[in-house]
């Protein structure tokens, strides 16, 4: 799988790196490993869920899958 820099467009190789799967069921949102399917977090607001993040994995970066985007509109 190929990780690129949302502000560039550029290719990126982090070793440290998550690809998630966002969903959202009443008023929480949830995320999952998009390659695993494993439960991450989940929460009322982005920020929460951002936060929950974070704590439970403090070296790692988080990219959003090509399907989830489209999903929520994210660009």
């Amino acid at each position: 799988m190929k990780f690129f820099n949302p502000e560039t467009g550029e290719e990126i190789f982090p070793e440290n790196h998550i690809l998630i799967d966002i969903e959202t069921h009443d008023d929480h949102i949830f995320v999952y490993n998009n390659d695993t399917g494993k439960y991450m977090a989940h929460g009322k607001t982005h920020e929460e869920v951002e936060t929950k993040l974070k704590e439970r994995f403090p070296d790692v970066t988080f990219g959003i899958s090509p399907e989830t985007q489209e999903r929520f509109y994210i660009s």
